[in-house]
């Protein structure tokens, strides 16, 4: 429609013009979201194939032998026997090494991978020279990095869990077998349990010595003590439901008993042909004790299948092992490492704008080197129940607080 000032007068359903290039403005955003996020899966894919390959065949190489089947009748039953042990070993190994260790690494090298792909097809100088920050480009990175975090802890706390035997299982290969727990103090029937070595997988204890001889002199006068001996101690299952602790009786074999009455005095024994004993021998007894066998698995600091409610119960029955406190708060402060150093290595990438893989994977490894040293270092110190410099709490949170502190303030400062 023409006007008096002979310019053309324009339709009125273009008046939504504003409304639409809003729209095509979000849809673009949308996209180039969509896109980053296609980048970070892919390059996440690429490196959890990657290096669960080859933790695969790392440790396929120095603990082939430990899978070779003995008194195999052919070959062919060697090799199945031989891949059939690798595959269960990897399949309860893998999702512990991703939880403990390889998760936060993949989250970094897949952020920094996505953003070297942008900047080396120039993408990200494009997408900067359009308006939008830096800071508004990682936003899927961080949404991502804290999807992985959540996935970390419902890993620590329903799969890990579900996975017990089997992680039993492939912890006594990588460990040779048995391991070496602290004594034990059962409260409830007044016992001190001691063992030399314990087999998690078959549940057998060697070289066990169980004592009740308290120190204080009301309990002297009215309970016995007495000291057992015995080769070993067998855990004898019993059924249980799901979500119960395990339940069962512990049954000594090849041992003695000795015995001294409320007032101190040794208690006699008749042996054989009459004659009196000191030590009464026995080839099977029944221990009457509240003593589990996760309590002597939980003495091993390495161990990685408890979920936050089961090592707080443990802490509760062994409040004197220390480091059940300091995994206690590790549980909960390592998930966050997957955001956290997404605060360093974001930066690297961008104010550097490198354009190298290699370069940001070395970058990555350095960072997390850097994290998994200090906390280390840190639960160490505070794990030490002798002589403990380092409080629980601290010790568990400190990486997050370093990096974290270290990360924010590079990552406020980055060139947007």
């Amino acid at each position: 429609m023409s006007t008096g000032t002979g310019t053309l007068q324009r339709p009125s359903g273009v008046i939504i013009e504003p409304k639409r290039f809003s729209r095509l403005r979000l849809l673009r955003l949308w996209t180039m979201d969509m896109y980053i996020i296609r980048c970070f899966v892919g390059a996440y894919l690429v490196c959890a194939v990657s290096f669960i390959g080859f933790y695969a065949v790392v440790e396929a190489f120095f603990k082939l032998h430990k899978f070779i089947p003995s008194g195999a009748s052919s070959p062919l039953e060697v090799v199945g026997t031989m891949f059939h042990s690798l595959f269960r070993y990897n399949m309860a190994m893998i999702p512990t090494i991703y939880v403990n260790y390889m998760g936060p690494i993949l989250t970094l090298a897949a952020a920094m991978f996505a953003l070297t792909f942008l900047n080396r097809g120039n993408e990200f100088t494009a997408i900067k020279a359009s308006g939008i920050s830096v800071y508004r480009i990682v936003v899927p990175i961080f949404i991502l990095g804290a999807c992985c975090s959540g996935l970390t802890f419902l890993c620590q706390e329903w799969v890990l869990p579900q996975l017990r035997e089997p992680i039993r299982d492939a912890l006594a290969i990588s460990r040779s077998g048995s391991l070496r727990p602290d004594s034990f103090y059962d409260s409830v029937h007044d016992l001190h349990i001691q063992v030399k070595r314990y087999h998690p997988v078959t549940k057998i204890a060697e070289g066990v010595n169980v004592r009740r001889w308290s120190l204080s002199h009301k309990e002297s006068v009215s309970r016995e003590k007495l000291i057992i001996d015995a080769l070993q101690m067998h855990w004898i299952p019993l059924p249980s439901s799901p979500g119960e602790q395990e339940r069962g009786r512990w049954v000594l074999r090849d041992g003695s008993i000795q015995r001294w009455d409320g007032r101190g005095e040794l208690v006699l024994n008749s042996g054989e042909e009459g004659f009196e004993q000191l030590k009464r021998p026995f080839r099977e007894y029944q221990l009457e004790t509240s003593l589990l066998p996760i309590d002597l698995e939980t003495s091993d600091q390495d161990i990685s299948y408890l979920s936050w409610k089961e090592l707080e119960a443990q802490h509760r029955r062994q409040p004197e092992q220390r480091h059940l406190l300091v995994k206690l708060h590790h549980h909960s402060a390592f998930p966050l490492s997957h955001v956290i150093l997404l605060f360093l290595g974001i930066p690297f990438v961008v104010n550097f704008e490198s354009r190298s893989f290699v370069l940001g994977l070395a970058v990555c490894f350095s960072l997390c080197a850097g994290y998994f040293l200090l906390s280390s270092m840190a639960m160490s110190l505070a794990s030490d129940s002798g002589d403990a410099v380092v409080p629980p709490v601290l010790a568990a949170w400190l990486p997050n607080i370093l990096f974290g502190s270290l990360g924010l303030t590079i990552f406020t400062n980055m060139r947007s």
